[in-house]
Protein backbone atom coordinates (compact mmCIF):
# COMPACT_ATOMS: atom_id res chain seq x y z
CA UNK A 1 0.00 0.00 0.00
CA UNK A 2 3.19 2.27 0.91
CA UNK A 3 4.40 1.72 -2.33
CA UNK A 4 1.26 2.45 -4.53
CA UNK A 5 -0.01 4.86 -2.49
CA UNK A 6 3.80 7.44 -2.47
CA UNK A 7 5.98 5.99 -5.14
CA UNK A 8 9.15 5.65 -2.90
CA UNK A 9 13.19 5.49 -4.17
CA UNK A 10 12.95 2.75 -1.22
CA UNK A 11 10.85 1.74 1.61
CA UNK A 12 12.95 1.54 4.93
CA UNK A 13 11.84 -0.82 8.70
CA UNK A 14 13.15 0.93 11.49
CA UNK A 15 14.37 -2.25 13.88
CA UNK A 16 16.03 0.48 16.07
CA UNK A 17 14.03 2.65 17.72
CA UNK A 18 14.31 2.87 21.59
CA UNK A 19 11.25 4.80 22.16
CA UNK A 20 9.33 2.86 24.91
CA UNK A 21 6.08 3.03 23.19
CA UNK A 22 6.93 1.33 20.33
CA UNK A 23 9.71 -1.36 21.84
CA UNK A 24 6.22 -1.92 24.52
CA UNK A 25 4.51 -3.38 21.37
CA UNK A 26 6.98 -5.12 19.99
CA UNK A 27 8.70 -2.68 17.30
CA UNK A 28 11.48 -0.70 16.71
CA UNK A 29 14.57 -1.89 18.78
CA UNK A 30 12.82 -4.56 20.51
CA UNK A 31 13.08 -6.85 17.33
CA UNK A 32 16.59 -7.08 17.81
CA UNK A 33 15.66 -9.59 20.49
CA UNK A 34 13.31 -11.30 18.05
CA UNK A 35 15.48 -12.18 15.45
CA UNK A 36 13.20 -14.53 13.48
CA UNK A 37 10.41 -12.29 13.93
CA UNK A 38 12.73 -9.53 12.70
CA UNK A 39 13.56 -11.84 9.51
CA UNK A 40 9.71 -12.76 8.96
CA UNK A 41 8.75 -9.08 8.34
CA UNK A 42 11.59 -8.17 6.28
CA UNK A 43 10.67 -11.67 4.09
CA UNK A 44 6.73 -10.48 4.12
CA UNK A 45 7.54 -6.81 2.65
CA UNK A 46 9.90 -8.18 -0.05
CA UNK A 47 7.61 -10.46 -1.21
CA UNK A 48 5.16 -7.35 -1.87
CA UNK A 49 7.27 -4.64 -3.10
CA UNK A 50 8.87 -3.41 -6.01
CA UNK A 51 11.76 -1.35 -4.69
CA UNK A 52 14.68 -1.72 -2.55
CA UNK A 53 14.30 -2.46 1.49
CA UNK A 54 16.38 -0.83 4.06
CA UNK A 55 16.65 -1.84 7.62
CA UNK A 56 18.08 0.84 10.34
CA UNK A 57 19.13 -1.11 13.81
CA UNK A 58 21.24 -0.29 16.56
CA UNK A 59 24.06 -2.23 18.17
CA UNK A 60 21.65 -4.40 20.26
CA UNK A 61 19.49 -4.59 23.14
CA UNK A 62 21.43 -4.40 25.93
CA UNK A 63 24.66 -5.82 24.95
CA UNK A 64 26.79 -4.33 22.13
CA UNK A 65 27.59 -7.58 20.77
CA UNK A 66 24.34 -8.28 19.32
CA UNK A 67 24.20 -6.68 16.65
CA UNK A 68 27.05 -9.12 14.67
CA UNK A 69 24.67 -12.06 14.55
CA UNK A 70 21.45 -9.80 13.69
CA UNK A 71 22.79 -8.17 10.73
CA UNK A 72 23.61 -11.98 9.86
CA UNK A 73 19.64 -12.27 9.94
CA UNK A 74 18.83 -9.00 7.62
CA UNK A 75 21.00 -10.33 5.04
CA UNK A 76 20.01 -13.62 5.13
CA UNK A 77 16.19 -12.25 4.94
CA UNK A 78 16.99 -10.20 2.11
CA UNK A 79 17.66 -6.49 3.37
CA UNK A 80 19.02 -4.45 0.71
CA UNK A 81 20.68 -1.75 2.65
CA UNK A 82 21.61 -1.60 6.54
CA UNK A 83 22.34 1.20 8.23
CA UNK A 84 23.02 0.81 12.36
CA UNK A 85 23.06 3.48 15.04
CA UNK A 86 26.14 3.16 17.26
CA UNK A 87 24.22 2.29 20.52
CA UNK A 88 21.99 -0.62 22.45
CA UNK A 89 18.84 0.48 22.98
CA UNK A 90 19.38 0.90 26.84
CA UNK A 91 21.46 3.04 26.36
CA UNK A 92 19.24 5.54 24.31
CA UNK A 93 21.28 8.77 23.12
CA UNK A 94 23.98 8.56 26.40
CA UNK A 95 27.13 8.26 26.13
CA UNK A 96 29.26 7.83 22.59
CA UNK A 97 28.22 6.18 19.33
CA UNK A 98 30.09 3.14 19.03
CA UNK A 99 31.29 3.80 15.18
CA UNK A 100 34.32 0.50 15.91
CA UNK A 101 31.49 -1.68 16.77
CA UNK A 102 29.50 -1.04 13.47
CA UNK A 103 32.97 -1.37 11.90
CA UNK A 104 32.85 -5.05 13.29
CA UNK A 105 29.37 -5.87 12.16
CA UNK A 106 29.70 -4.41 8.53
CA UNK A 107 32.55 -6.74 8.49
CA UNK A 108 30.02 -9.75 9.05
CA UNK A 109 27.85 -8.72 6.00
CA UNK A 110 30.48 -7.07 3.56
CA UNK A 111 28.07 -7.67 0.37
CA UNK A 112 25.29 -5.35 1.89
CA UNK A 113 25.21 -2.02 1.40
CA UNK A 114 25.91 -0.47 5.29
CA UNK A 115 25.27 3.39 6.64
CA UNK A 116 26.92 4.46 10.16
CA UNK A 117 24.75 6.68 11.96
CA UNK A 118 25.13 8.41 15.52
CA UNK A 119 26.47 11.48 16.66
CA UNK A 120 27.68 13.23 13.25
CA UNK A 121 27.36 16.86 14.11
CA UNK A 122 29.99 18.27 11.58
CA UNK A 123 31.69 17.14 8.05
CA UNK A 124 35.16 16.00 9.77
CA UNK A 125 33.38 13.77 12.41
CA UNK A 126 31.06 12.37 9.21
CA UNK A 127 34.56 11.20 7.48
CA UNK A 128 35.74 10.00 10.73
CA UNK A 129 32.69 7.87 11.20
CA UNK A 130 33.36 6.60 7.98
CA UNK A 131 36.64 5.54 8.59
CA UNK A 132 36.27 3.83 11.98
CA UNK A 133 33.11 1.62 10.60
CA UNK A 134 34.29 1.06 6.93
CA UNK A 135 30.84 1.57 5.75
CA UNK A 136 29.53 2.55 2.73
CA UNK A 137 28.01 5.87 3.55
CA UNK A 138 26.25 8.45 6.68
CA UNK A 139 23.09 8.26 7.93
CA UNK A 140 22.21 11.81 9.49
CA UNK A 141 19.99 12.17 11.99
CA UNK A 142 19.97 14.80 15.04
CA UNK A 143 22.79 16.37 13.03
CA UNK A 144 20.36 17.45 10.45
CA UNK A 145 17.63 19.12 12.68
CA UNK A 146 17.52 23.05 12.07
CA UNK A 147 20.57 22.38 9.53
CA UNK A 148 19.25 21.12 6.50
CA UNK A 149 22.43 22.44 4.59
CA UNK A 150 24.29 19.77 6.65
CA UNK A 151 24.12 17.26 4.29
CA UNK A 152 25.34 19.30 1.17
CA UNK A 153 28.11 19.90 3.79
CA UNK A 154 29.02 16.57 4.82
CA UNK A 155 28.56 15.59 1.11
CA UNK A 156 30.96 18.27 0.21
CA UNK A 157 33.58 17.39 2.65
CA UNK A 158 33.47 14.03 1.84
CA UNK A 159 34.58 14.51 -1.64
CA UNK A 160 36.65 17.14 -1.60
CA UNK A 161 37.94 17.42 1.84
CA UNK A 162 36.91 20.97 1.80
CA UNK A 163 34.37 22.89 3.96
CA UNK A 164 31.08 25.01 2.69
CA UNK A 165 30.61 27.93 4.31
CA UNK A 166 27.77 28.25 7.01
CA UNK A 167 24.50 29.93 5.55
CA UNK A 168 23.61 33.59 6.45
CA UNK A 169 21.17 34.66 8.78
CA UNK A 170 18.83 35.50 5.26
CA UNK A 171 19.50 31.86 4.07
CA UNK A 172 18.33 30.72 7.61
CA UNK A 173 15.35 32.93 7.66
CA UNK A 174 14.37 31.75 4.28
CA UNK A 175 14.38 28.56 4.28
CA UNK A 176 12.22 28.75 8.27
CA UNK A 177 9.37 30.44 6.14
CA UNK A 178 9.82 27.97 2.99
CA UNK A 179 9.51 25.45 5.89
CA UNK A 180 6.38 26.72 7.54
CA UNK A 181 4.58 27.65 4.16
CA UNK A 182 5.03 23.73 3.41
CA UNK A 183 3.82 22.76 7.01
CA UNK A 184 0.83 25.21 5.87
CA UNK A 185 0.43 23.55 2.98
CA UNK A 186 0.05 20.19 4.76
CA UNK A 187 -1.61 20.38 7.54
CA UNK A 188 -3.37 23.70 7.42
CA UNK A 189 -2.98 26.58 10.21
CA UNK A 190 -2.55 23.87 12.63
CA UNK A 191 1.10 23.30 11.01
CA UNK A 192 2.22 26.37 12.83
CA UNK A 193 1.35 24.38 16.05
CA UNK A 194 3.69 21.19 14.73
CA UNK A 195 6.68 23.32 13.69
CA UNK A 196 6.96 24.62 17.08
CA UNK A 197 9.11 21.58 18.45
CA UNK A 198 11.50 22.29 15.18
CA UNK A 199 11.87 25.84 14.97
CA UNK A 200 13.79 26.50 17.68
CA UNK A 201 16.87 24.39 16.04
CA UNK A 202 17.63 26.61 13.23
CA UNK A 203 19.22 29.20 16.29
CA UNK A 204 21.06 26.32 18.89
CA UNK A 205 24.08 27.64 20.10
CA UNK A 206 23.59 31.00 18.28
CA UNK A 207 23.46 34.76 20.35
CA UNK A 208 20.25 35.23 22.05
CA UNK A 209 18.86 32.09 20.73
CA UNK A 210 17.45 31.42 23.91
CA UNK A 211 14.56 34.51 24.14
CA UNK A 212 14.00 33.50 20.50
CA UNK A 213 13.23 29.78 21.19
CA UNK A 214 10.75 31.36 23.77
CA UNK A 215 8.84 32.84 21.24
CA UNK A 216 9.13 30.34 18.38
CA UNK A 217 7.51 27.63 20.57
CA UNK A 218 4.44 29.89 21.47
CA UNK A 219 3.60 30.65 17.36
CA UNK A 220 -0.08 30.05 16.31
CA UNK A 221 -0.08 31.95 13.44
CA UNK A 222 2.16 32.38 10.50
CA UNK A 223 1.70 35.94 10.60
CA UNK A 224 3.26 35.91 14.62
CA UNK A 225 6.18 33.67 12.54
CA UNK A 226 7.25 36.60 10.30
CA UNK A 227 6.97 38.93 12.73
CA UNK A 228 9.95 37.01 14.96
CA UNK A 229 11.87 35.99 12.17
CA UNK A 230 11.75 39.78 10.60
CA UNK A 231 12.91 41.04 14.13
CA UNK A 232 15.43 38.39 13.96
CA UNK A 233 16.82 40.01 10.45
CA UNK A 234 16.68 44.00 11.56
CA UNK A 235 20.35 43.97 13.36
CA UNK A 236 21.67 42.42 9.84
CA UNK A 237 20.27 44.91 8.22
CA UNK A 238 21.01 47.81 10.06
CA UNK A 239 24.80 46.92 9.73
CA UNK A 240 24.07 46.52 5.69
CA UNK A 241 23.07 50.29 6.27
CA UNK A 242 25.52 51.33 8.12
Amino acid sequence: MIEEKFHPDGIDINMGCPVYNLVSNFNGAFLIKEPARARAIIKAIKAVITVPLSVKTRLGWKEDTDCLEFVKVLEDAGADLISMHGRTKEQGYSGKANWDRIGEARAQVPDVPFLVNGDITSPEIAKEALDRSHADGVLIGRGGLGNPWFFKQVEWYLKTGMKLAEPSMEERISVIKQHAQSHIAHYGERGLVKLRKHLPWYFKGMPGWKDIRMQLVQVSTLEELNEILDHVLEPQRERIHV
